[in-house]
C-alpha cells in the first residue's frame, strides 16, 4: 500500500503512461479487493475504506505518482492500495496507515513527515504491527531526524545525490 495525503484524480492512468513508457507491465483497476486479487492490480480508496476521495492538491498528486509509480517500478507483480487521507494532518495519515494495514497490505509506503515534536510518540502503535513493514520517508532537507522516519516500529529510506564532474568521476555526494 501506499499512504499519501489528498487526491490525485489521474493516478491510474498516469501509472499506465509511466509503465508505457519504460516498458512495464500496464495495470488494471482490482476488480475485487487488492488483497484478494488474482492478478496484479491498483485500487485506491479513502481513508474510510470507500470511493469518497478527499480534495486535490497538485503538490501531493505529484507525491502520488511518484510513489506509486516507484512501487510499481520495483513490484511489478504486486498489486498496489494507494489509501488517500483528507488531509495532511497526523490523525488523517495515520488513519489512512490503519486503514491500508487492515485492507490486507503487508507493506505500507509513506512519503511523508515533520521535524520531531513532543508527543510524536504516541502514534507509534499506528506502526507496531507484526508482520507489517512499514517505510517513512527520511525527509527533503539531508541529514536530521524526522518524524516518523524515527519512530523504532518503521524503516527510514532516504536518497543520495551524487555528484560527478565531466569525466563521469565521483566529486561528492549529498544525504
Amino acid at each position: 500500500a501506499v499512504v499519501n495525503a489528498y487526491d490525485d484524480p489521474n493516478i491510474l492512468n498516469d501509472l499506465n503512461v509511466y509503465s508505457g513508457t519504460f516498458g512495464l507491465p500496464t495495470m488494471k483497476a482490482c476488480p475485487v479487493a487488492t488483497a484478494t486479487a488474482v492478478a496484479p492490480c491498483f485500487q485506491k480508496m479513502d481513508q474510510r475504506g470507500g470511493t469518497r476521495y478527499p480534495a486535490t492538491n497538485s503538490g501531493w498528486a505529484l507525491e502520488i505518482s511518484l510513489d506509486v509509480e516507484a512501487a510499481h517500478a520495483m513490484c511489478q507483480n504486486c498489486s498496489i492500495l494507494l489509501v488517500e487521507a483528507n488531509s495532511n494532518s497526523y490523525a488523517d495519515l495515520m488513519t489512512a496507515v490503519d486503514r491500508a494495514i487492515s485492507s490486507g497490505a503487508t507493506v505500507v509506503s509513506n512519503s511523508y513527515g515533520s521535524g520531531e515534536f513532543s508527543g510524536e510518540t504516541s502514534y507509534d502503535s499506528h506502526f507496531n504491527k507484526t508482520g507489517v513493514a512499514i517505510t517513512f520517508s527520511s525527509g527533503d532537507n539531508g541529514y536530521g531526524a524526522s518524524y516518523p522516519a524515527s519512530s523504532p516500529y518503521v524503516t527510514a529510506v532516504g536518497g543520495t545525490t551524487l555528484t560527478l564532474d565531466a569525466n563521469k568521476a565521483y566529486v561528492g555526494e549529498t544525504a
